[in-house]
């Protein structure tokens, strides 16, 4: 894959799950709601550093997103992949009441 959006089990090179995959789409997501991604970084040492060192790249923006865009956010760019979501997890946001 495209090295920013390998999850930290992948970069560690620890055994992982197709939750690697809803940690991409909270990349994806983030891209799509800033216009930029994540981390900045001249090269892919830089990336992995920063992607290992500071998993929480939506902290700086808490204050100008939407509940649901926090909650994705939180489950999808989960560091620890026992604390991210499943699929059917995200899915079911689609019906929670989110203040």
């Amino acid at each position: 894959g495209v090295p920013i959006y390998l999850s930290p089990q992948i970069l560690s090179k620890n055994h992982y799950t197709y939750k690697c995959d809803v940690w991409s789409l909270g990349i994806i997501a983030f891209e799509m709601l800033f216009d930029h991604r994540p981390w900045k970084a001249n090269d892919v040492e830089t990336l992995f550093f920063q992607i290992m060192n500071n998993p929480e790249p939506y902290a700086e923006h808490a204050g100008t997103i939407t509940p649901i865009f926090a909650e994705i956010f939180k489950r999808t760019l989960a560091y620890l992949e026992k604390s991210r979501s499943s699929w059917d997890e995200l899915l079911a946001l689609r019906d929670a009441k989110l203040p």
